[in-house]
């Protein structure tokens, strides 16, 4: 039976709850975290948790209030699912008045990944001063059904750009490309999400002597394009806008690499 971790207490998913007045079900607000469990462990907790109250932070949420599992905690949830690999939604609702906010741990089943990386074709509008895009909010409605219109017709990404024509991320992934041998991403001056996996990327992409340049992107026309979140890692793009690679390329592949042994290893300890 699945089990949910709720302000400091294991209960079973129907008996979940929290007040109908929170501002989570009143106005969408709140924020989460979704990590990926790895050998029973969260490699990325601290990381996540990091972004969560520094998104708090900035946008008057009450993060410092809330009820966050411990490490310790979170073992324990992990175990009573018997997670050895999965996904782990960690929520924070907007509260209520002088209610602190609500928090919560879920998990769900690892998505699929195909072999052969994934497809991006079109575009959507960013809007330059969309400070909501710069954090993983509850309310991301619009993302979901841009995903929904990419699945229907069998596409898996699209891209998003603001009106002076930058690119700036997918609809759930940060964009990299390889060009002449540099990775080049976004700067984070924009509507773009500070991926955990992202950071993670430029921090081993350095380790591993591989040269990456965060810059004003306005196209990806180089040999490689690949994208990043925190459950896939890093994922091989074999079409891009009609343009077809082959994916993994080898700077996507040895980063690929790079990533699942620090992962690994970030497991064990």
């Amino acid at each position: 039976m699945l089990m949910i971790w709720l302000d400091g207490e294991l209960v079973t998913a129907d008996r979940a709850r929290i007040p109908v007045v929170d501002a989570a079900l009143q106005h969408g607000v709140g924020l989460f975290e979704t990590m990926r469990v790895i050998g029973g462990a969260v490699p990325l907790w601290e990381r996540h948790l990091a972004r969560l109250r520094r998104s708090g932070v900035a946008l008057g949420l009450d993060v410092a209030g809330a009820r966050l599992p411990s490490r310790e905690e979170l073992g324990v949830f992990l175990r009573t699912n018997g997670l050895e690999t999965g996904v782990v939604r960690l929520t924070v609702s907007g509260g209520f008045e002088s209610r602190a906010p609500v928090s919560w741990l879920m998990w769900r089943a690892m998505p699929e990944v195909g072999p052969g990386g994934v497809r991006i074709e079109g575009r959507f509008c960013l809007a330059d001063d969309d400070e909501m895009a710069r954090h993983k909010t509850l309310n991301q409605w619009r993302r979901r059904r841009l995903m929904e219109s990419c699945r229907a017709v069998g596409v898996d990404e699209r891209i998003g750009v603001t009106s002076d024509g930058r690119i700036w991320e997918a609809i759930w992934a940060n964009l990299f490309v390889v060009r002449g041998g540099v990775v080049e991403t976004p700067t984070l001056e924009g509507p773009v999400l500070p991926g955990v996996m992202r950071g993670l990327v430029i921090e081993r992409a350095a380790e591993a002597g591989i040269p990456v340049q965060e810059t004003d992107l306005r196209d990806l026309d180089g040999e490689e394009v690949f994208l990043t979140n925190a459950v896939r890692g890093v994922i091989p793009v074999w079409s891009c806008e009609g343009r077809i690679r082959p994916a993994p390329g080898p700077i996507t592949r040895r980063l690929q690499s790079e990533i699942e042994g620090w992962l690994a290893e970030e497991a064990k300890r």
